[in-house]
């Protein structure tokens, strides 16, 4: 289960100007190889997955948490990409 709260988890700082070469190599950090939607799918896999829950609660709930964590690392990288492609608002 996950608690979504609208706000992002730090504030980021906004892009001066438009910047699409800086989107787009930000954009490779959220889907490239070893970006965090990679991750995000190897951590929630894991946890899917995770036998023996009861007898080894703690290292599930570390996978579980790590997966959680993705999630917010891949809505601050496309808040990221959005401020670099809409500049200042």
């Amino acid at each position: 289960m996950f608690l979504r709260i609208d706000k992002l988890q730090i504030e980021l700082p906004q892009s001066p100007e438009i910047d699409p070469p800086a989107a787009a190599n930000v954009q490779e950090l959220l889907g490239g190889r070893f970006g965090e939607m990679s991750t995000l799918m190897n951590y929630m896999y894991q946890s899917f997955n995770f036998r023996g829950r009861s007898s080894l609660r703690p290292y599930y709930e570390l996978i579980a948490n790590i997966a959680t964590e993705e999630l917010g690392h891949i809505e601050l990288v496309a808040a990221t990409i959005n401020s670099l492609l809409n500049g200042p608002r």
